[in-house]
């Protein structure tokens, strides 16, 4: 199973549907691939960029959510692309998630987000002023297997400061 917590317009679950259908049948390379954003919008797109002929009645594991409030078990509800219905699942453990993460600099984070960013800082010791992608790293560790990959793109221009040692020992934890 692999997630992309912040998949905006979907590059990175249609990347991975892809690589999975080499190894994988057509449906199992779909339902295996979780993507969710914290906009309505960006899922839309999302959605159309990882259908494609072949997958055009199978349901793509994307879905609404703030990746600040992700838990494993999580009930889910997605929509059958066959008949509308609704599909329930529960969000699993994770084996991989891969994420270009938001850059959203502290000064800018939404008001809503500030409670589940004070835990995670009295959790894990962040720096309580770090831009937004640093939390959301964190926080969605939580949701990987033991072993898991994390794999995320994040901005380099605090990675000289001592933010950046307090943010790789909260991964670490």
């Amino acid at each position: 199973e692999l997630l992309d917590c912040c998949c905006g317009t979907g590059t990175i679950p249609k990347a991975a549907i892809k690589v999975k259908r080499a190894a994988l049948s057509v449906r199992n390379s779909v339902e295996t691939v979780w993507a969710c954003d914290k906009y309505q919008y960006p899922l839309q797109v999302a959605n159309i960029s990882m259908t494609d002929a072949e997958t055009i009645n199978i349901a793509n594991r994307i879905f609404q959510h703030n990746a600040l409030t992700l838990k494993t078990g999580e009930h889910i509800s997605i929509v059958n692309p066959e008949d509308g219905s609704n599909i329930d699942l529960r969000l699993p453990c994770f084996g991989t998630i891969v994420s270009n993460l938001p850059f959203v600099a502290f000064e800018n984070i939404q008001s809503d987000d500030r409670q589940y960013i004070n835990e995670l800082v009295d959790r894990y010791g962040l720096d309580g002023r770090a831009d937004l992608y640093n939390y959301i790293a964190v926080k969605i560790v939580d949701l990987l297997k033991d072993g898991g990959t994390l794999g995320i793109i994040v901005s380099n221009s605090w990675m000289g400061t001592i933010k950046k040692k307090k943010f790789i020992d909260a991964l670490l934890k």
